[in-house]
C-alpha cells in the first residue's frame, strides 16, 4: 500500500464517521494545528456540503492551507477550484500551477490532468473558450512532447486513461514516432484496467488484425462487449451492426459471428440508452420490419421521430410514409409532407 493510498483511506474514514459537532470541532482543532489530512478533510467537507454547509470559499481556504504545506491531493483540488472558479476567482495560470505541483509530487490524477492540458489544450472542458482566450497562442498548438512525459508518469502508476492516451499518441504518431505495436500494448493494459475506450480499440484491432492483435472476430466481440457494458456507446452500436449482418472471416467458415438480429436489437437499445443517436434509425427499421423484435409500428414511429428531430433524413422519409399509410399513427397528409410529428 502506497503512502498516498493510506492517506486517502484515513481521509475517507474521517469523513464517513463524522456525525456530530464534536467531531467537527476536533477536526478543526487538528487542522488549525497544521495537520494536513485534517485540513484536506475539512476542505472536502465544505466542498461537498457533508457534515458542514457547502461553502466553496472555506473549502478553498482549507485546501490552500494543506497545499502550501505540501499535500499533493490538496494541491490538485485547489488547482481544480481555480479552473472551475469555485471559491476563488477563475484563474487558469494558478490552476495549472497547483495541478503541476501535485503532479510533480507523484499524484497520478494530477499527472494525467496535467498531461491532458498539454495534449488537449484544455482543463477538462471546464470553460474551453475562456481557457483559450486566457492563454492565447501559448496553447494554440498541442504540446505533445510535454503531454507524453506526464501521461507516462501517470501510466507507471496504472492510470487507465493515461495508458489509453499513450496508445492514441503512438497510434497517431503524436509527439512520438508512429508505433502501432506499442499503441496496442498500451491499449491492452488500459483495457484490462477497465478503460472502455481502450477496450473498444482492442476490439477494433482484433476485428481488423492490427498490430500484434490477431485477426479474431470472437475476441473482437469479447472486447466490444466489455466496452459496451462499460458505457461505450459506439461499441454497443458496433455489436449491433455485427449481429445484424454477421461476420465471416474470408477463407475460413469456422471463425465468424453468426447473424442474430434479436441480439443486434439488444445492443442497439443499449447504445441508444448510452446516448448513441446514430442507432435511432436502425431501431426504427427493426420495429418497422419486425427484424429481431415483433413488428411494432408505434415503436418504429418513436425511434424515427427521435432521429428525425436530429436531422435524420432517411428517418424523416420513413416517418412521412408512415403518416401517409397510417401505420402506428393517424393518417395525416400534412405530416406526411414534412415528415415530422409534433
Amino acid at each position: 500500500m502506497t503512502f498516498k493510498i493510506f492517506i486517502e483511506i484515513i481521509a475517507f474514514l474521517i469523513i464517513s464517521t463524522i456525525s456530530y459537532s464534536g467531531d467537527i470541532e476536533q477536526l478543526q482543532k487538528l487542522a488549525k494545528s497544521g495537520d494536513t489530512i485534517s485540513q484536506l478533510t475539512l476542505g472536502e467537507l465544505y466542498e461537498k456540503g457533508k457534515g458542514l454547509p457547502q461553502d466553496y470559499t472555506l473549502s478553498a481556504i482549507w485546501y490552500r492551507n494543506a497545499a502550501e504545506l505540501g499535500n499533493d491531493e490538496a494541491q490538485y483540488r485547489l488547482g481544480n477550484m481555480y479552473a472551475k472558479g469555485n471559491g476563488v476567482p477563475q484563474d487558469w495560470v494558478k490552476a495549472q500551477k497547483w495541478i503541476e505541483k501535485a503532479a510533480e509530487q507523484g499524484n497520478s490524477e494530477a499527472q494525467h490532468h496535467n498531461a491532458f492540458i498539454y495534449y488537449h489544450n484544455d482543463l477538462f472542458n471546464y470553460d474551453r473558450k475562456s481557457f483559450l482566450n486566457w492563454f492565447g497562442n501559448f496553447y494554440k498548438d498541442r504540446q505533445y512532447k510535454k503531454a507524453i512525459v506526464w501521461f507516462k508518469k501517470a501510466a507507471k502508476q496504472g492510470h487507465p486513461s493515461a495508458l489509453y492516451f499513450l496508445g492514441v499518441m503512438y497510434e497517431e504518431g503524436e509527439g512520438v514516432e508512429f508505433d502501432i505495436e506499442k499503441a496496442e500494448q498500451y491499449y491492452r493494459k488500459a483495457a484490462e484496467l477497465g478503460e472502455s475506450r481502450a477496450q473498444w480499440r482492442i476490439g477494433y484491432m482484433h476485428r481488423e488484425g492490427v498490430g500484434n492483435a490477431e485477426w479474431d472476430y470472437e475476441k473482437a466481440v469479447f472486447w466490444f462487449k466489455k466496452a459496451a457494458l462499460n458505457g461505450h456507446d459506439y461499441a454497443a452500436e458496433e455489436l449491433g451492426d455485427i449481429y445484424n449482418k454477421g461476420l465471416e472471416k474470408p477463407d475460413d467458415g469456422k471463425h465468424g459471428i453468426t447473424k442474430n438480429q434479436k441480439e443486434a436489437v439488444k445492443w442497439y437499445l443499449l447504445a441508444a440508452k448510452n446516448g448513441r443517436s446514430f442507432v435511432y434509425e436502425k431501431l426504427g427499421l427493426a420495429y418497422l420490419e419486425g427484424k429481431g423484435v415483433s413488428k411494432d409500428y408505434k415503436e418504429a414511429v418513436k425511434w424515427f421521430h427521435k432521429d428525425s428531430v436530429k436531422g435524420g433524413f432517411d428517418s424523416q422519409y420513413f416517418l412521412a410514409k408512415m403518416y401517409k399509410d397510417g401505420n402506428g399513427v393517424k393518417k395525416n397528409n400534412y405530416k406526411c409532407y414534412i415528415g415530422l410529428p409534433e
